[in-house]
């Protein structure tokens, strides 16, 4: 399986890049792992993480990827991801949101 991955898309992440390797974890092995090739990004990533995901509703995903909670800063991405169809952002706080072929959204904490 090929993902492609774009480092600070917006520009505008302000975490420093030393780090992006520990922020990351094991979230890119895991969505470019060939034998979940055949599975979404959501189930690809679900079949690997131990405690289950969770979709936070109140989220709002831009077309940018910037990520939006009531009360809380706007976040930029660490890195978008292009896995097949699919979109997914990495935040910071082990915040991860999935954008399907068709436009929704899934927001998750993976940490």
């Amino acid at each position: 399986m090929n993902i492609s991955i774009d480092f600070n898309p917006t520009g505008k992440c302000l975490a420093n890049p030393i780090h992006y390797n520990d922020m990351l974890g094991m979230l890119p092995q895991w969505l470019d792992n060939d034998q979940y090739e055949d599975k979404t990004a959501k189930e690809a990533l679900d079949a690997q993480y131990c405690c289950g995901l969770y979709n936070s509703s109140e989220v709002v995903v831009s077309e940018e990827g910037l990520y939006m909670f009531p009360g809380d800063p706007t976040l930029y991405p660490i890195v978008k991801i292009k896995r097949k169809d699919e979109t997914i952002y990495i935040y910071e706080y082990a915040l991860v949101a999935i954008i399907d072929s068709n436009g929704n959204s899934f927001a998750t904490r993976i940490d």
